[in-house]
C-alpha cells in the first residue's frame, strides 16, 4: 500500500501440511507475503480437504493467499519435482504421519543436500523421543497428554477438553515462530536448518504457570458437550495409579469413517468384536444415541487398565486416545529432559528447580537454560558495555530513578 514490500516477500514456502497446525503455520506465513505453494494430491487433495477436492468454510480459513498445486509424490517422476521445487524454495513444512516424509525419500539430509538454504520444519503429534513418538496425533487427545484437560474442569468432576483447537492452532503458531528465528539466522550463516515442533510440548508450554504448583490437581472451568454425531468421544475412567492421583482418565476417539474402520478397529482392540454388529452402534449417530449403554461397556475395559497402559494398547493398534497427563507426570517423564523441553536447573535462591526449554527445535540454534536475572543485575552490562554510558552517570541515573 505503501511501496514498502511485505515482510517475507521473496520467501517461497513449500507447503505439504494437512488438517490444522501445519495449515495455521503456512497461511500466516502466507499473511506475512510470503509465496506459499500448497502440494496436494491429484483429484483428492490433502486429507483435510472436503471430499471430492472442494472446499468449506474450516478449510477455506486456513488456506487463503495460498497457490495449490497436485503433484503425487509417491510417484518417482513426482519425486523428482519436488526436489526441483526443493532446490528454488526458502521453506518446506510438513506434519505428515511419523516417518512419512522419510520413507518418501525426503529427510532433513536430503533436503539439505537439494539446496543447503532451505529451511525444513516438521510439525508432529510428540517429540521424537516420547513412548508415543510413533502414536497418531489430532487435538483432542494432545490436549490430555499435555497437561490442559488435567487443569480443566469442575472439582470432583472429569476433566474436559476445549472446543477450541488449544493443541493445534498454538503448535503452529509455535512452528511460525521457529521458522521466522531460522529465516533470520539463515542471513548470517547463509544456510538453512531443521526445525521440529511437536504438540504435546507447546501444550506442556502453555502450562508454564502450572508448574509452580506440580500437586495441585483442583480443576477450573466447566464441563463441555463435544459436538457432532460421533461417538465414542470422551474421557473414561481408568485404574488409578497412585492413591492421591485423580486424574485417572483417557480421551478416547472414534471417527466415524467410511465402512466404519475406527469402529472395527476398536471393538477388535478391547476385545468386544461382538459390539460391531450391534444395531445401537452401527455408526457414529447411533452410538451417540446409544452412549448410556456403550459408555459402561468401555468404562469396563478401561478400569482394567491405567491411563498409560490403556493408551498404548489403543494407540499401538490405531485407536486415537490421549491419557490425560498431570505436570507430575510430565516432571516424571525423562522423555521430556532428554528432548529438552525440561531442564533440571540450580537456582542461586530456589535451590534445584525445574524449568521450561523451548518447544522449538532447531539444528543450529540452542540456548543455554539459566536462572532468571535479579532486578537489575545487568544494568552494567546493557548500559556500560552496549551503550557506553560512564560508571558516573549511571550512577546518577540511579539517584535520579531512571535506572
Amino acid at each position: 500500500m505503501n511501496g514498502v514490500p511485505n515482510a517475507l516477500e521473496g520467501v517461497r514456502v513449500l507447503d505439504l501440511s494437512q488438517f490444522m497446525a501445519g495449515p495455521v503455520c503456512t497461511v500466516s506465513l502466507a499473511q506475512m507475503g510470503a509465496e506459499v505453494i500448497k502440494i496436494e494430491r491429484p483429484v483428492l487433495g490433502e486429507q483435510g480437504r472436503p471430499k471430492g477436492g472442494g472446499q468449506d468454510l474450516a478449510w477455506a480459513l486456513v488456506h487463503a493467499n495460498k497457490k495449490s498445486i497436485t503433484l503425487n509424490l509417491k510417484d518417482d517422476e513426482g519425486k523428482k519435482i519436488l526436489a526441483g521445487l526443493i532446490a528454488v524454495s526458502d521453506v518446506l513444512i510438513e506434519n505428515y504421519a511419523p516417518g512419512t516424509i522419510e520413507r518418501l525419500g525426503f529427510d532433513f539430509e536430503r533436503i539439505h543436500a537439494i539446496n543447503p538454504r532451505c529451511i525444513f520444519c516438521q510439525i508432529k503429534g510428540y517429540s521424537q523421543y516420547s513412548p508415543y513418538g510413533k502414536f497418531p496425533a489430532m487435538d483432542g487427545p494432545v490436549q490430555c497428554t499435555g497437561t490442559i484437560a488435567s487443569q480443566t474442569g469442575l472439582l470432583n468432576s472429569p476433566p474436559v477438553i476445549s472446543n477450541v483447537a488449544l493443541a493445534d492452532d498454538p503448535t503452529g503458531r509455535f512452528a511460525l515462530s521457529a521458522v521466522l528465528a531460522a529465516l533470520y539466522q539463515r542471513e548470517k550463516t547463509g544456510r538453512g536448518q531443521h526445525v521440529r515442533v511437536n504438540m504435546q510440548e507447546v501444550m506442556v508450554s502453555m502450562s508454564r504457570s502450572a508448574f509452580s504448583l506440580p500437586t495441585e490437581s483442583r480443576r477450573r472451568g466447566h464441563p463441555m458437550v463435544f459436538a457432532g454425531k460421533k461417538a465414542p468421544r470422551d474421557m473414561f475412567r481408568t485404574r488409578p495409579e497412585r492413591e492421591d492421583e485423580e486424574n485417572n482418565y483417557i480421551f478416547i476417539m472414534v471417527n466415524d469413517t467410511p465402512g466404519q474402520k475406527a469402529w472395527k478397529t476398536f471393538c477388535n482392540t478391547i476385545g468386544r468384536p461382538d459390539l460391531i454388529d450391534d444395531p445401537r452402534y452401527t455408526d457414529g449417530e447411533n452410538r451417540l444415541k446409544n452412549t448410556g449403554t456403550l459408555y459402561p461397556e468401555i468404562t469396563a475395559w478401561t478400569m482394567q487398565r491405567t491411563k498409560h497402559e490403556a493408551m498404548r494398547i489403543l494407540c499401538e493398534n490405531g485407536v486415537i486416545a490421549g491419557a490425560v497427563l498431570t505436570v507430575r507426570d510430565i516432571l516424571n517423564s525423562e522423555d521430556m529432559y532428554q528432548s529438552g523441553l525440561l531442564h533440571r536447573l540450580h537456582h542461586p535462591t530456589l535451590g534445584d528447580i525445574v524449568v521450561q526449554g523451548s518447544p522449538y527445535h532447531m539444528s543450529d540454534t540452542y540456548v543455554e537454560p539459566a536462572a532468571a536475572p535479579d532486578l537489575g543485575q545487568h544494568n552494567g552490562e546493557i548500559y556500560g558495555d552496549l551503550l557506553k554510558l560512564e560508571e558516573s552517570e549511571m550512577q546518577r541515573l540511579k539517584e535520579k530513578g531512571v535506572i
